[in-house]
């Protein structure tokens, strides 16, 4: 008979045991209550509207739910230093990805930020990337101990600046805004000089602003939704 106990060695046995069950049961309550939503809400009255079958989107969102969840409980079972290694690649993955948006991406109202095909398969690069992102610019910053901390603050900042210009030329201010702002948030806990950040911080919106204003076949979009 399966045992969870300590005398199990086995990776799911440890994943069960070292789990926070309570944010796991209430994720799981989550996923199921947003199935119930969209079985309700959106079987037949928007799937006639789109000539979809009557359970067009409720499979959709099932199909999504089951992956995800198999990703999540195949990535949270790893050894930790194993998971960082794969996680690394895939952080790269993530950015050639959202490159090639700018390129063979589909276009939405003007904007490049999805990749894939029509029905499953299409999906937004940068929400692989944002929690890669905070991984990498963690690892940067805690595991290269060795490494001038200035060094490692830059190299983070390097990476963040290729993330952002990829991003302004989909353009999509929004993310550019959010991953920005978690970039200083992380910097800002790891113990930077807190005037060198706001400097930082505000040569960042004066750049924003500057784009939206000197751009605004690309950022005009802002005003519009204000």
């Amino acid at each position: 008979m399966f045992s969870f106990g300590r005398e199990n060695t086995g990776l799911v046995a440890k994943w069960w045991r070292n789990v926070d069950k309570q944010i796991l049961f209430l994720f799981v309550f989550l996923l199921l209550l947003g199935l119930f939503f969209s079985f309700s809400s959106t079987t037949s009255v928007i799937s006639e509207k789109m000539n979809k079958q009557t359970y067009f989107f409720f499979i959709k969102h099932l199909i999504f739910v089951s992956v995800s969840l198999f990703l999540i409980f195949t990535i949270s079972i790893q050894e930790k230093d194993k998971l960082i290694k794969v996680l690394t690649y895939l952080f790269i993955v993530s950015i050639v990805l959202l490159f090639l948006t700018l390129i063979v991406g589909v276009e939405i109202k003007g904007s490049r930020r999805w990749m894939g095909f029509d029905p499953f398969l299409r999906f937004q690069p940068v929400e692989l990337l944002k929690p890669l992102f905070i991984i990498f610019v963690a690892k940067i910053i805690v595991l290269n101990e060795k490494t001038d901390i200035y060094k490692r603050y830059f190299y983070s900042f390097v990476i963040l600046l290729v993330i952002v210009i990829i991003l302004i030329n989909q353009p999509d201010l929004g993310q550019t805004l959010l991953l920005t702002l978690t970039w200083i948030t992380m910097i800002f806990v790891s113990g930077f000089n807190m005037l060198i950040l706001s400097i930082l911080g505000l040569v960042f919106v004066i750049t924003i602003a500057l784009l939206i204003f000197f751009l605004p076949e690309k950022f005009g979009y802002v005003f519009l939704r204000i």
